[in-house]
């Protein structure tokens, strides 16, 4: 399945500006800040990768169902 064009791109500004805002005083020049935008970047499309790959059978749920209490006898 392809992903939708520019998510990808999204996810790493959405990461990079929780970076320059934690750590945004710690980037001492541009060229800093663009090699981690590149390791985020690869990273984000390695796990993806990971993820799309992962086969799980339809019997295999990732949380218990939800079955409400009523608290009546029924």
């Amino acid at each position: 399945m392809a992903e939708p064009e520019g998510r990808d791109e999204r996810e790493v500004e959405l990461r990079m500006a929780l970076l320059r805002e934690r750590y945004g005083e710690r980037f001492a020049e541009p060229d800093q800040e663009a090699e981690v935008r590149r390791q985020v970047a690869q990273e984000l499309v390695r796990v993806s990768r990971t993820l799309r790959e992962a086969e799980i059978a339809p019997d295999q749920e990732p949380f218990p169902p939800f079955r409400p209490y009523r608290g009546d006898d029924r």
